[in-house]
């Protein structure tokens, strides 16, 4: 089993590792210090003022520099989120998308069956049909609803609805795992391929 390894302990130049003191101040200078401040450093800079003996041009730009890193620190991980949210709105866009596309072909498919069926002029059993529909595409209609489509596209075929809607009208849903049933893939590739107009 591999052994977990943290992070590597930094590495000091000489004369830049951390020394532990302890230091006492008063009350009220400690209140007037912000919360958000780091002791440490306020520490290190006000004895770097004193004894440091660096002019003050060169403290300043220290400063300036420490403050940039903290910065550019801040902004990595402001950054690191906003290509988080990024991705999980790019994936919801591509299930809109997908769910959408499956949506249209189980349309086109049912709407065009239906229309076939009317303009081959046989008779037809609902239940069959719907039997049909279920165990082979995962598509669940009531025989009412098929009716009324058949009646519908004899009148005039136009008047199907198309896409979503048609579902809504129809009141279709799909059955549990329809994604495996033997029509699924061939009903998703002629969409496919009449989408892209190679069909």
């Amino acid at each position: 089993m591999a052994r977990k390894v943290g992070r590597p302990r930094k590495k000091y130049a000489p004369g830049e590792r951390p020394a532990i003191v302890s230091v006492s101040v008063p009350e009220g200078l400690l209140r007037a210090i912000p919360e958000t401040s780091n002791l440490s450093k306020e520490f290190s800079l006000y004895l770097e003022l004193r004894y440091g003996g660096k002019d003050e041009e060169e403290t300043e730009l220290k400063i300036i520099r420490e403050k940039i890193n903290e910065l550019e620190n801040e902004l990595s991980v402001w950054r690191a989120k906003e290509d988080l949210i990024m991705e999980k709105m790019r994936k919801k866009d591509e299930e809109k998308r997908a769910l959408k596309f499956q949506q249209d072909a189980i349309a086109h498919f049912l709407r065009m069956r239906i229309i076939n069926t009317v303009e081959s002029g046989a008779g037809y059993d609902l239940n069959y049909h719907i039997s049909e529909l279920r165990n082979n595409a995962g598509i669940i209609i009531s025989p009412s609803h098929l009716l009324d489509a058949i009646r519908t596209a004899e009148e005039d075929p136009s008047k199907l609805k198309e896409g979503a809607e048609l579902l809504m009208e129809l009141n279709v849903s799909l059955a549990p795992g329809c994604q495996k049933r033997p029509w699924w893939n061939m009903i998703m590739e002629d969409f496919r391929k009449l989408k892209e107009g190679t069909k």
